[in-house]
């Protein structure tokens, strides 16, 4: 049996969506700081969502912005605009901090992840949105993902969850920050939200770049994240489930299998690079109960999701839970390497 899922369903954006279109949507005024690859493709989204008006734009890697329009010369000038929201998406070394600033400002965050690389910055991100009374929202392309929240919704029925795999490969590097630093957080939330945050690490560099990390999960479940610059790109998921486990493969089909010992057993096995690829090939030969694909823009799903806490002026503190936990994870992750922070 093969489905189509319409990503937004499981989210408060979606009903968003649908008002934009209808143009019964009040318009927020916002800024974005950071026109990198990915801001300039987030600047894209928030001016297409219908939702936000964009009066002000930085780049922080210049001190300006290139001329797109509401390009500001200085940082001065950007927040002398009547802003209501602001969107973040620059170097992960420096995002945190432009983080504390928005929320420091009173003005609506919208932050990519990783959410800080630094845990310091990341405990006061945690406080300021604790004292105040903001909308945050830390952008997660993944967790707006049809597929993924098929998962983790519990519609798919696969029962308790027994333990979960992410890999996440193909990284472009990047000055001063490692590929799983960038990669890392979207599955570690992931994760987390499967089987809670608890559990410590351990971590070995693996081939080409790449990180392979175990959670010592409190109850025995297996966790294994790998991830990093392997030329060959890869994206996969495994929700191991106590009846059913669910595949999702390259971010657009999911497949669901009984859940057998001898899968479980192969997963607590999986240590090694060779081990994991044995593992994804013996997903792909298994025969499904149930396929799904999905379109859709999860970007601007979660844009949508944003626009909706603007609206409402509500905070989200789960969201910046969820942030400081991957942060917190991340540093025991990279302790267990010795890698830089």
């Amino acid at each position: 049996m093969v489905s189509r899922v319409d990503p937004g369903r499981a989210r408060d954006g979606d009903s968003q969506r649908e008002r934009s279109c209808r143009g019964e949507a009040r318009v927020i005024r916002a800024g974005v700081i950071g026109l990198g690859a990915w801001g300039a493709r987030l600047l894209d989204k928030v001016r297409g969502s219908g939702r936000f008006e964009v009066i002000a734009i930085l780049d922080p890697r210049s001190g300006d912005s290139p001329a797109r329009g509401v390009a500001c010369e200085s940082a001065e000038q950007f927040w002398r605009q009547p802003l209501e929201a602001v969107f973040v998406a620059v170097d992960p070394r420096v995002q945190g901090e432009l983080g504390v600033e928005v929320l420091e400002r009173g003005l609506s965050l919208f932050i990519e992840k990783p959410m800080a690389l630094s845990l310091t910055v990341a405990e006061q991100i945690l406080r300021l949105a604790r004292q105040g009374s903001v909308p945050f929202h830390v952008d997660h392309l993944v967790r707006y993902d049809a597929l993924h929240r098929a998962a983790l919704d519990g519609r798919l029925e696969l029962g308790e969850m027994l333990g979960s795999v992410h890999v996440r490969l193909g990284a472009r590097p990047r000055p001063g920050v490692l590929p799983h630093q960038v990669l890392m957080p979207h599955d570690l939330s992931l994760m987390h939200e499967a089987l809670g945050p608890d559990g410590d690490w351990t971590a070995t560099r693996g081939p080409e770049g790449t990180i392979l990390a175990r959670r010592v999960d409190p109850l025995g479940r297996p966790s294994l994240l790998w991830s990093g610059a392997l030329q060959a790109s890869a994206r996969w998921s495994l929700y191991l489930g106590a009846e059913r486990s669910a595949f999702i493969g390259e971010g657009c089909f999911l497949r669901v299998f009984r859940t057998s010992k001898e899968l479980v057993d192969q997963v607590a096995r999986a240590f090694s690079a060779s081990e994991i690829a044995a593992l994804r090939d013996r997903l792909l030969e298994m025969t499904p109960t149930l396929e799904m694909s999905a379109e859709g823009d999860a970007l601007l799903e979660s844009i949508f999701a944003f626009a909706a806490r603007v609206e409402t002026g509500a905070p989200t503190l789960c969201d910046v839970t969820d942030g400081y936990s991957v942060t917190l994870a991340q540093s025991r992750i990279d302790a267990a390497l010795g890698a830089p922070r």
